[in-house]
């Protein structure tokens, strides 16, 4: 007997251990070699704190999934693509990356086709680790009935990584108002720098991670199509296992968009199921995956602007 939970303690253990260690070795060796240099703080990001750094990277190697572009913001733009393109299937490359700009405050990042220049300004590495004020982003999810969130998705001012990663994607692209630059108020209002188009959206797939794609909708020039081929597209693409992003308007589809308040909002679509008036979702957005079903077709169709659809091996190398 004694032996016998002997056994089941050594499996527990590790089914724990694998749980924890990132799927690539490398990713963990570079933040065990990043610790060893017992750093004390950034010279670049005066505001990052280096333990809430270094345990964010450890949590997003084990469950990128949880990666959440914060509740009251409106980076949902960047955070379907940043999960999926490259926090989870980068693992190595992310944490480079991250540990490039800490030490540096710039880094190179190679998507596989060319290489990109990550340099934030000085004002724009002034955000990390303030982005969001915590209090104010608790109770945006507390009214915006997040208590579904609470468990499956984090916080992105608790996340001082996250935020990094987040604002060195999004100072590179214009916001809606055409800004380039973080200005001071910035954290609390994020839409010049924050939303992002669907012409935004492809830029960044394409240029700054390297990936063709497929769009509809969403342009003056490629309408969205006819009911019938949205269905085929989006359930041809899920079944293939491409990335499809899907670019939904608030007013129609309040289930998917509790915590925006007007506007477009962005989700990555994983599974669309096709059951005649009506189709089940499973979608991926403010760090929780889950399931909407019975959505009815109509509205569905109302609500949604455009989508993109990236095959997962189209242009970037995989670690």
């Amino acid at each position: 007997m004694k032996r016998f939970f002997c056994i089941l303690l050594t499996a527990y253990c590790i089914l724990q251990t694998a749980h924890c260690q990132p799927a690539d070795p490398s990713a963990w060796a570079l933040i065990e070699a990043f610790e060893q240099s017992n750093p004390q703080g950034s010279l670049h990001f005066e505001y990052l704190n280096t333990h809430n750094f270094i345990d964010n990277i450890k949590r997003r190697l084990t469950a990128p999934g949880k990666f959440c572009q914060g509740f009251g913001t409106t980076f949902c733009g960047p955070s379907v693509l940043l999960v999926n393109n490259l926090i989870a299937p980068q693992p190595a490359k992310y944490v480079q990356l991250l540990l490039d700009l800490y030490q540096h405050g710039e880094a190179m990042y190679f998507n596989g086709r060319d290489s990109i220049h990550v340099a934030p300004d000085e004002m724009t590495r002034s955000f990390a680790g303030r982005l969001v004020d915590r209090d104010l982003e608790h109770e945006a999810r507390k009214e915006k009935k997040g208590a579904q969130y609470v468990g499956n998705s984090e916080l992105l001012s608790d996340n001082h990584a996250d935020q990094m990663i987040i604002l060195c994607l999004k100072y590179r692209y214009p916001g809606i108002l055409g800004k380039d630059k973080f200005r001071n108020g910035d954290s609390e209002k994020t839409l010049g720098f924050g939303s992002t188009i669907f012409a935004q959206l492809k830029f960044i797939t394409q240029d700054f991670f390297g990936l063709n794609y497929i769009a509809k909708g969403a342009s003056l020039h490629d309408f969205l199509p006819s009911p019938k081929k949205v269905w085929t597209d989006l359930s041809a693409a899920c079944t293939e296992g491409k990335a499809v992003y899907l670019m939904v308007d608030v007013a129609y589809f309040h289930k998917l968009t509790e915590f925006v308040l007007w506007g477009s909002h962005y989700v990555h679509l994983y599974d669309f199921r096709d059951n005649g008036d009506t189709v089940d979702l499973e979608i991926w957005d403010y760090g929780y995956r889950r399931w909407l079903r019975g959505y009815k077709k109509t509205r569905f169709y109302n609500a949604l602007t455009g989508y993109l659809i990236v095959s997962p091996t189209s242009g970037q190398s995989r670690q």
